[in-house]
């Protein structure tokens, strides 16, 4: 888990930086304005970026995109160009995030957005990043490992340092559609 605090009130920021969709909103049936949330009620979205999620952990660059991260690629390196997803630092399970404030309980569920312009048609755009990916670009100046369980747990792969994020490394047989989890390393 993230020692990082989450952001609050930040979801009209995260719609326009991180492509965050809303998928499902459950409030009560019975709200009125200026009713506090239940517990119960849900929101989810979808971002392609962590960065999205979390305060404080990213390097952005002048549009706010994470300049030290784990790019994950929805096609192997055969491909020119792929759908992805950036990840900053330690993500202990690619599925989503959860964010709790004020009675309401935000679910960001982790998805490839369509690079541009892709030569496949944007093929992978909308899914979940979790056992989908076939590789990744390493574009930060840590060491990456990605696991195949959640939690940090299984088979894994480093990738090294590359600052140029220039090189697409496929996932090994291991882990190809069964990525989980991601750490510094």
């Amino acid at each position: 888990m993230r020692s990082k605090a989450p952001k609050v009130g930040y979801l009209v920021a995260a719609a326009a930086a991180a492509i965050a969709v809303p998928m499902a909103v459950a409030p009560p049936s019975s709200a009125a304005p200026g009713d506090v949330a239940s517990p119960s009620s849900i929101v989810t979205y979808n971002v392609w970026n962590d960065c999205a999620v979390w305060s404080g952990n990213c390097n952005g660059d002048k549009n706010g995109e994470p300049t030290d991260s784990l790019w994950i690629l929805y096609h192997s390196t055969a491909y020119k160009d792929s759908s992805l997803a950036m990840m900053y630092g330690n993500i202990s399970n690619y599925d989503y995030s959860e964010v709790a404030d004020h009675g309401t309980t935000y679910h960001y569920h982790y998805v490839f957005k369509q690079g541009a312009p892709t030569t496949d048609g944007g093929k992978g755009a909308g899914q979940a990043i979790k056992n989908n990916a076939a590789a990744v670009m390493q574009c930060g100046y840590d060491n990456y490992r990605v696991y195949y369980n959640s939690g940090w747990t299984g088979p894994s792969q480093n990738f090294p340092w590359n600052n140029y994020c220039n090189k697409k490394v496929n996932l090994n047989s291991t882990l190809l559609n069964e990525d989980a989890s991601q750490h510094f390393s």
